[in-house]
């Protein structure tokens, strides 16, 4: 199985796309779990679209794209419908913890409750100052909150955010254009309805950041998207996909 090894980027084995929806198809399938038929886990990617395995539904791709950036966690706010899944993870008020527009755009002191002062910004603007800074390390976005171990089930909800993290660098391409590059980390990601809409957002979130950093003195690109899953799963109930 071919791989590209970027030692600069990253220490361990980083597998294309292409050759991950493979694995999913082969080595996935060799030890198949109650939960799942397929199963890849401690796996980097290079990530370039949202369709592995599967397309997403633009329309609910959409609707879940506006929901986020309105910042408001509650279903009840979701455009049109709200989908079946969101009202089962979501507590007896319809509030949700994986909405990542909150978490994301918010104002850290909407999360927490305390007043930060000038520092209290949402976590895109501290990722933004910390890069035009010069503070590459801490160029993080936290989607696990400290509480998430009571949050995931407070008032009936069901939801221990899939997320844990995103880490934000610059690095100077081949061309000598400074690139914007992204590391998402999941401890949780379901092909089949969880990675098209996940790869959508976070690409988002990957090139507003490279908009802001753009500009005329430095010109500035979005470059890799590296995917790491501690496990990238099918269930039994979408095997089709992997045919």
């Amino acid at each position: 199985m071919p791989f590209i090894q970027n030692k600069k980027f990253h220490p361990r084995f980083v597998f294309l796309q292409d050759e991950v929806v493979e694995l999913l198809k082969t080595e996935g399938r060799e030890n198949p779990s109650p939960e799942f038929c397929s199963e890849l886990t401690d796996i980097t990617f290079l990530a370039e679209s949202p369709d592995l395995l599967v397309e997403p539904n633009m329309r609910y791709a959409y609707e879940e794209h506006e929901w986020y950036l309105s910042g408001d966690a509650n279903i009840r706010s979701f455009p049109g419908k709200v989908p079946q899944i969101w009202q089962d993870v979501s507590d007896s008020d319809g509030y949700v913890n994986s909405n990542y527009g909150a978490i994301v755009l918010n104002r850290q002191s909407e999360h927490y409750g305390v007043d930060y002062g000038q520092n209290d910004m949402s976590q895109l603007l501290a990722v933004i100052k910390a890069l035009s800074e010069g503070r590459t390390r801490h160029a993080i976005i936290n989607y696990q909150s400290r509480d998430m171990h009571a949050r995931a089930v407070y008032k009936g909800a069901y939801d221990f955010t899939c997320t844990l993290q995103t880490i934000h660098f610059l690095e100077t391409g081949d061309d000598g254009i400074r690139k914007h590059c992204m590391k998402v980390y999941f401890r949780s990601n379901d092909v089949r309805f969880g990675y098209p809409y996940d790869y959508l957002w976070h690409k988002y979130v990957q090139d507003t950041i490279t908009d802001v950093l753009d500009t005329v003195e430095t010109p500035t690109k979005s470059g890799e998207l590296y995917w790491h899953a501690q496990s990238l799963h099918v269930y039994h109930r979408n095997e089709e996909i992997l045919k």
